[in-house]
């Protein structure tokens, strides 16, 4: 009986003994952890401030300036969104929160641009038009409609708001806006009916196609892109589950003789697939009414 008593009253001092173990000891290791680590409880961080599309030296003087050192990588293919010579990406990214002291990787834009003879575009489609930039490694801009019998037959290509011409050089990665004709039923006015891009992804690793090349294949303009969540540096898995204006809906849009902007779609993007069935119920209720 007595040496129960003692086994049972061992037992229990060994099962309090381990549950203060667990309680205090991880408050320990986390609280020295910080301190090592430089917590903000114990050390400010500092800040990493965005630096895309300023210059090398700027860079690096706004850097020093908040004890921050720097290592230039080497350049990247050019990027026609930024100025030539400017940083172009950043590691750590802007907003993160570093030590004191820490190298942040910048990746410039090349001083130096190959550029690139503007191919024959003349009597050809928009769809050989786009298959053109994309062997002569341009980018398609904004899709304009002006009055033409030759319905989606490129007429006129710009660059920077300039008119451009066969034989013409621009910079590789240029952005070349279309103007393309609109049909002979269709005079200061057409009709494009919107896709159904609902549950697409950013980019469809099966095809190899962005979103941005999907809008434009149906001969619209890309809108805003919207994402449900802040400061997402990974847009992978995110799905269309909203888009304006609605799919499969007809887009009426006037335009003048010299050209008028084809309509933009917005997509909204999301990882929550509960808001795509929420949005796809509401659209057929729509319908069905």
């Amino acid at each position: 009986m007595f040496k129960d008593r003692v086994i049972i009253i061992s037992l229990f001092i060994f099962i309090c003994t381990v549950l203060i173990a667990l309680t205090i000891t991880p408050s320990i290791t986390q609280s020295q952890l910080k301190k090592f680590t430089n917590h903000p409880k114990y050390k400010d961080l500092i800040e990493v401030p965005d630096l895309l599309g300023k210059t090398i030296s700027e860079s690096s003087k706004i850097l020093e300036d908040i004890n921050l050192k720097v290592v230039q990588m080497p350049v990247s293919p050019y990027n026609p969104n930024f100025p030539k010579g400017s940083v172009i990406r950043q590691d750590p990214f802007a907003g993160d929160f570093v030590k004191n002291g820490r190298t942040i990787y910048l990746t410039p834009n090349p001083q130096y641009v190959t550029q690139i003879v503007i191919p024959d575009y003349s009597d050809k489609s928009f769809r050989s038009v786009r298959a053109l930039f994309g062997n002569a490694k341009l980018q398609l801009g904004k899709i304009f409609y002006c009055n033409n019998y030759a319905e989606n037959v490129v007429l006129r290509l710009d660059y920077n708001q300039r008119r451009i011409y066969s034989g013409d050089t621009v910079p590789v990665f240029s952005l070349i806006d279309v103007y393309i004709g609109a049909g002979k039923q269709n005079v200061n006015e057409k009709t494009i009916k919107t896709p159904d891009l609902i549950g697409n992804k950013f980019f469809d690793y099966e095809t190899g196609q962005k979103i941005q090349d999907v809008i434009k294949d149906n001969f619209l303009n890309v809108g805003t892109l919207y994402l449900d969540e802040l400061d997402v540096k990974d847009s992978t898995d995110f799905f269309v589950y909203k888009q304006f204006p609605n799919p499969d809906l007809d887009t009426t849009f006037m335009f003048i003789n010299e050209g008028g902007m084809s309509p933009e779609l917005n997509l909204y993007f999301t990882k929550d697939s509960t808001k795509l069935i929420t949005y796809t119920d509401s659209i057929n209720n729509i319908n069905n009414d």
